[in-house]
């Protein structure tokens, strides 16, 4: 009777439920790690989980037909074998090692995935928003301007209001448009609007000298724009001047 009690007394002593310490400690450490990235992303409108179901639900509604945009120039056929994105080939040597190459001539459906995303965008951007597709450009020439604009108006200088006086003859032809162009002086949203509201007073003050009728007032496109160079000096604004081939 001792030696049974004391047998039973040890098995009740062991503690069978100490694995759900440890299995706490691990979730636990893998909740605060997602809360921690949650935190610290980019983005948090919930565009993380579009990305990672949109082109999912793109791609049902749009396989083996020309897709939900009516521009689309890509079918994809229900018999179609899967295209072939260029960068991403790689081939296996004999010794079990994976090398990229340049597919073949005899490849099925080869496309390029830098140009895909950007046929996706344009299809997208002329869903939202009415799209028209501009004429081929034949010659662009550009000029910078250094000098600050006035603080009040008019705000073009002296030299910036010769320059722009030979460029308004080009606002009367149809086939040329200019561009007025005013950087940034920060690579912030707010500096981003006031350059474009800049950019906007200037084409006013400009078409308003000139006298320019409503078709030309919409080839004089106002433009803000953030500087793109490190090592190159920064313009207040720019007039970039653009021949159209009407013929295309």
């Amino acid at each position: 009777m001792t030696s049974k009690r004391h047998h039973e007394h040890h098995e009740s002593s062991v503690n069978t439920n100490g694995w759900m310490m440890s299995y706490a400690d691990m979730a636990t450490t893998l909740l605060a790690m997602f809360i921690v990235l949650s935190t610290l992303g980019k983005d948090q409108t919930g565009i993380s989980l579009y990305n990672g179901t949109g082109s999912f639900v793109r791609a049902l509604d749009a396989f083996g037909l020309p897709g939900v945009f009516s521009a689309s120039k890509k079918v994809i056929q229900l018999d179609t074998a899967g295209p072939h994105y260029l960068g991403g080939m790689e081939t296996e040597d004999a010794a079990g090692h994976l090398w990229s190459r340049e597919p073949s001539e005899d490849e099925l459906r080869v496309l390029d995935i830098e140009e895909e995303h950007l046929q996706q965008f344009l299809q997208e951007m002329q869903r939202q928003l009415p799209l028209a597709k501009w004429p081929r450009t034949q010659g662009q020439a550009a000029v910078d301007f250094y000098d600050p604009l006035n603080r009040q108006p008019p705000l073009l200088a002296a030299r910036h209001q010769e320059v722009a006086w030979q460029v308004v003859p080009l606002l009367r032809r149809s086939n040329y448009r200019v561009f007025v162009v005013v950087w940034a002086t920060m690579p912030s949203p707010r500096a981003w609007m006031r350059a474009a509201n800049q950019a906007q007073a200037l084409v006013e003050e400009i078409a308003n000298a000139a006298e320019l009728d409503q078709a030309a007032r919409t080839r004089l496109v106002p433009l803000g724009q953030p500087w793109p160079y490190r090592n190159r000096r920064r313009p207040v604004f720019s007039l970039v001047i653009r021949k159209l081939d009407e013929a295309s």
